[in-house]
């Protein structure tokens, strides 16, 4: 199993969820990203994987990189922040995300739309540290226990107590 990390923003987080996945048995790309152009460039380059993590912040519905200074071009973003109609390139597979407020439609409709067979991600504000070990008790699941990707999901949120924090959305 082949996973890719796309880190744009939470290193410990991504560097947790690369060992992990590791643990689990798979082969891990980590790709860390310093600006929205080099999110969209990683978005591009044609890479392939099973699973697909997006590991960073959210805001106000959109991917939230930081504050840059003066000279860095943020020419994407609208209102601080990179939305899902900014979003180009090529997923496959299972995508997730870790961003919170990424657990909508317009999030899904792109993320299928560029290729993701299923996406994954927070509808609101879900406790930052718990999603490390909801994302180790999903992917136990599926690479461990060979569950359907819906049952994993279930399982791995009521294991830690969140519920339905995390959507889950699957192309028709």
């Amino acid at each position: 199993m082949e996973a890719r990390i796309i880190d744009f923003g939470a290193h410990g987080e991504a560097r947790l969820l690369r060992e992990i996945l590791e643990s689990l048995g798979a082969q891990v790309r980590l790709d860390q990203i310093g600006n929205p152009h080099a999110f969209l460039d990683t978005l591009n380059d044609g890479f392939s994987a099973d699973f697909s993590i997006l590991s960073g912040h959210g805001k106000n519905g959109g991917l939230w990189f930081g504050e840059y200074g003066e000279g860095v071009d943020t020419s994407p973003l609208k209102h601080g922040v990179l939305p899902a109609d900014q979003i180009s390139g090529r997923l496959s597979g299972t995508v997730v995300s870790t961003a919170c407020e990424t657990g909508n439609s317009a999030w899904a409709n792109v993320i299928l739309g560029i290729g993701a067979s299923s996406y994954i991600a927070p509808k609101g504000f879900p406790d930052g540290a718990a999603m490390a070990a909801i994302l180790h008790a999903l992917f136990f699941g599926l690479l461990h226990q060979n569950l359907p990707l819906s049952r994993a999901l279930d399982r791995a949120q009521t294991h830690h107590s969140m519920g339905d924090a995390l959507a889950l959305f699957t192309k028709r």
